[in-house]
């Protein structure tokens, strides 16, 4: 459904002017989209986006509508896939699992005639568990892929106007999606020898601690001593989460006192941690919360942790000035989270263009800022194993595997829908003033 004029996106913003450029052309910008990234399903409902920061540009315009956009498609599939074991197939003979675990951004296929899926999907969470009546479990969230994945699929056919001018933007059609699943190498839908692991294959896979306790069992490490003897377990992984990465684990003993619950009392929020499943390093971060219960019959310890950068969402920018000028997204980054001690990692195609001017908010926490200019320019934040930042920029193929019915999917569940997609999009940002304008 469109907006009526023949535009299923609309964005529209405002620059500042200069001597050459004055008058309607640089407040009357707008961005015309004609058609979703995913083209699902039609649009419900008109929608207007406010930018999050001032448009220094038209292509800031173009990212922000398109991220909106992508966002709003992404959700129209939703698959959660139920499998056994933490790795994902990779081993021999298949679906033995094997390939490593799963990491949020992995493309996955996605076979069941009976949810009339069949068809890739974008790994968008993870949540791993174990405990003695369900057994090792991994749950998968999956969204639609040709939306998400801006790197796979070609982005639909609109204009920029300023000033009288129009700039196209590239074709697309359904045959293009197809196509692009078709000739997709081989390690895109299979664990089986893809580059790595995550979006687009693009992270390393860690070596794995094949020794015992690591094998099929959940191990905090503290300080060099490690601790694995727990009742239950549950490992959180999603993109744009927050927090990306958190870990859950429980002990308890009934009457008397010692064993795993006692042991784990030496675990105090603080404490650095390093934590793998199944040999493999899963979330590099910090003991955020110790809960302890006891009666007369048992007692019983609950520790949480997260990544590394969960830090962002709780500190302040640091920094003297709160501005920086002509600075790309990645630069702007690594300023931000340098006071904090923490890398950064780009996936991807991640976007170069320049920042004409940003500007912190007093107080305001790292994670949103960043979030803010990550909106705009059309990037996804998360979390790597090591602890580092990442930023998903377009996304070539690969690092994913392949689910089927009957072979090993425990459970599914599909959701389909269209409610949150927008006729039309408008997004409405406003520059900052200077001396100079």
């Amino acid at each position: 459904m469109s907006n009526g004029n023949g535009q299923a996106y609309t964005t529209s913003g405002q620059r500042p002017g200069t001597d050459d450029s004055w008058g309607a052309d640089p407040t009357h910008q707008t961005y015309d989209q004609q058609g979703s990234s995913a083209q699902f399903s039609q649009g419900v409902r008109p929608a207007q986006l406010p930018s999050e920061i001032p448009a220094w540009s038209k292509d800031m315009m173009k990212n922000r509508g398109r991220f909106e956009n992508n966002v709003d498609d992404t959700n129209q599939i939703f698959v959660t896939i139920t499998v056994t074991g933490w790795q994902k197939p990779g081993g021999s003979p298949e679906p033995k699992p094997g390939g490593g675990l799963w990491e949020p951004g992995e493309m996955v296929d996605v076979q069941s005639d009976w949810l009339i899926m069949h068809r890739p999907l974008s790994l968008k969470a993870v949540t791993f568990t174990q405990d003695n009546e369900s057994g090792t479990r991994s749950t998968l969230e999956l969204v639609n892929d040709a939306a998400s994945n801006l790197g796979n699929y070609a982005q639909p056919q609109g204009s920029v106007q300023s000033g009288g001018t129009e700039e196209s933007a590239p074709s697309f059609t359904l045959t293009q999606i197809q196509q692009a699943v078709q000739n997709a190498p081989p390690e895109a839908l299979s664990g089986v020898g893809a580059p790595g692991t995550g979006p687009g294959g693009l992270i390393p896979a860690s070596a794995a601690r094949t020794g015992q306790p690591y094998p099929q069992r959940a191990v905090i490490d503290i300080n060099g001593e490690i601790y694995w003897e727990w009742q239950s377990v549950n490992v959180r992984l999603e993109a744009g989460g927050n927090p990306p990465r958190m870990a859950r684990f429980t002990c308890s003993e009934q009457e008397g006192i010692g064993g795993s619950s006692f042991t784990a009392l030496r675990i105090r929020p603080g404490d650095k941690c390093s934590i793998y499943l199944d040999t493999y390093l899963v979330l590099t971060g910090y003991v955020s919360t110790r809960q302890v219960y006891f009666d007369a019959r048992q007692h019983a310890v609950e520790i949480t942790a997260v990544g590394m950068t969960d830090v962002l969402s709780h500190g302040s920018v640091i920094s003297q000035t709160g501005e920086w000028k002509n600075i790309p997204f990645t630069q702007l980054v690594g300023s931000l989270i340098g006071p904090y001690g923490l890398a950064m990692k780009p996936l991807g195609d991640v976007n170069k263009q320049p920042i004409q001017r940003a500007n912190s908010m007093p107080g305001e926490p790292v994670k949103q800022m960043i979030e803010r200019y990550a909106n705009a320019h059309g990037i996804i934040t998360g979390e790597t194993a090591d602890g580092s930042l990442a930023l998903w920029g377009k996304l070539p193929t690969g690092g994913g595997a392949t689910v089927i019915q009957g072979v090993n999917i425990l459970i599914g569940r599909e959701t389909i829908h269209n409610q949150s997609i927008a006729a039309g999009a408008e997004s409405t940002p406003q520059p900052s003033g200077s001396v100079q304008q």
